[in-house]
């Protein structure tokens, strides 16, 4: 949990001096985005199912509009940390598709050049989230953990 002395004021905010609610553009986008998210899982699902993506598979279908909701208003600079149904929130962030798929398959071209998997942030999520966290009050950065 962020402590009130390293939240961004309002003023520094992204969305600072926007008007309050969103477009029908606005709101055209956070469907796409929900969409291809949905989409994404479905195929991850289907591929699941086939035995062709091993271990276990946490699948985010049902949550799309949190990642696609959360993600226009941060700054590029921002950290996301994430555990189980993170490849929403991937996405949305900007990984492609291409690179998230090929690490379900342990794939070199993956975003995490094949090393990553589907479990390998789940046990050390929650420190690492308390330690960028610490680490960006420390350093008294405005970016959010």
């Amino acid at each position: 949990m962020r402590r009130a002395a390293s939240t961004r004021p309002p003023t520094e905010h992204r969305a600072a001096g926007a008007p309050l609610g969103a477009t029908s553009d606005d709101a055209l986008a956070l469907l796409r985005q929900m969409l291809r998210i949905r989409r994404f899982e479905e195929a991850c699902a289907e591929l699941y199912g086939a035995g062709k993506i091993r271990g276990f598979l946490h699948l985010c279908i049902g949550q799309e509009a949190v990642a696609a909701g959360a993600m226009p208003g941060l700054h590029d600079d921002d950290n996301i940390l994430a555990t189980y149904r993170e490849h929403g929130h991937a996405l949305a962030r900007g990984v492609p598709m291409a690179a998230l798929m090929a690490e379900m398959f342990g794939k070199r071209e993956g975003c995490s050049r094949g090393r990553g998997g589907l479990h390998a942030r789940v046990r050390r999520a929650a420190p690492l989230c308390e330690q960028v966290d610490l680490a960006l009050l420390n350093y008294l950065d405005r970016r959010i953990a």
